[in-house]
């Protein structure tokens, strides 16, 4: 295929509306989610796929890409906002509460923190392993997804990591669906008040909701955009804002007493920088900047 239509917006618009309307769509419309029950292990397997095909590609990136000179440790500017904010949103977990509620034998409190803290634990040592393992290839050219890096020259097609990505798309394809489950049943138990919904009611809601996510993913295709603003706004107000509030407004002392004044000033730094995120990535997309200059 020709590359320059491969990147074209008409190929992004049909690959796009394709996935929307033959895969997540009919996807989406299913209400039992136990034909899915494999999928957080299809992901752990492409994540330890992905992690031991760049641990491997190491020595060979290493060599090409090695500075010439010392790197300093890091660089403090203003891209340290947007990489939080992407932090943010990968570590936004309220969505699995009632799923993980709903399926435990015997629900509690003490059992959902515990399948929640090894899941994070999990997410964790994936992303630590996948990024350091991307910065000791290319070092300050990393690209902030690491798949995307630039290809050693004079080296054909990297099947390995080509497998790679493939597998990544298909676990989030499918993850996309997953979560979008609890977040109808969500919707129309609380913003509705109704624990059963119609045929018809389901077809509005998803049709609503992936004509939406296929909309914004034509509009703003950098992915890392999305999430800067998602992990500055959305992720920040459920995760800091109203945790923090419902904290001191519930407790029996007054905001600045000592027992609210630590994960104020703690969680109220997060906020401020998820929320300055959100803005500087506008201002990154009203002027056509990528990144902030170091």
């Amino acid at each position: 295929m020709d590359n320059k239509l491969a990147k074209s917006d008409l190929m992004h618009i049909g690959f796009t509306a394709g996935l929307a309307v033959l895969i997540l769509f009919p996807l989406s419309m299913k209400r039992d989610m136990s034909d899915f029950r494999y999928v957080s292990l299809a992901s752990i397997g492409a994540l330890l796929y992905t992690g031991l095909v760049l641990i491997c590609e190491i020595p060979e990136y290493y060599d090409h890409f090695k500075p010439k000179q010392a790197l300093p440790i890091a660089y403090f500017d203003l891209n340290i906002f947007t990489g939080s904010a992407m932090t943010f949103f990968a570590y936004t977990c309220q969505i699995q509460l009632l799923p993980i509620y709903s399926e435990l034998c015997r629900p509690s409190y003490p059992r959902m923190v515990k399948v929640i803290t090894r899941s994070i634990t999990l997410d964790f040592v994936f992303y630590a392993w996948i990024a350091l393992a991307g910065y000791f290839s290319q070092f300050d050219k990393t690209n902030p997804i690491v798949l995307e890096r630039e290809a050693i020259p004079g080296q054909g097609t990297d099947y390995a990591i080509l497998i790679a990505v493939i597998s990544l798309i298909i676990c989030i394809t499918v993850t996309y669906v997953v979560n979008f489950n609890p977040w109808r049943q969500t919707f129309f138990s609380i913003m509705l008040g109704k624990d059963e919904f119609s045929q018809k009611e389901n077809f509005a809601i998803t049709l609503s909701f992936i004509t939406l996510t296929s909309i914004i993913s034509i509009v703003y295709p950098q992915i890392t955009t999305v999430f800067s603003i998602l992990g500055g706004l959305v992720s920040v107000s459920i995760c800091y804002l109203i945790p923090l509030i419902c904290h001191i407004r519930l407790s029996d002392q007054a905001w600045y007493s000592p027992a609210n004044l630590f994960p104020l000033l703690f969680f109220g730094i997060l906020i401020i920088v998820g929320y300055t995120s959100v803005f500087l990535t506008i201002y990154m997309i009203w002027t056509g900047i990528e990144m902030f200059d170091r």
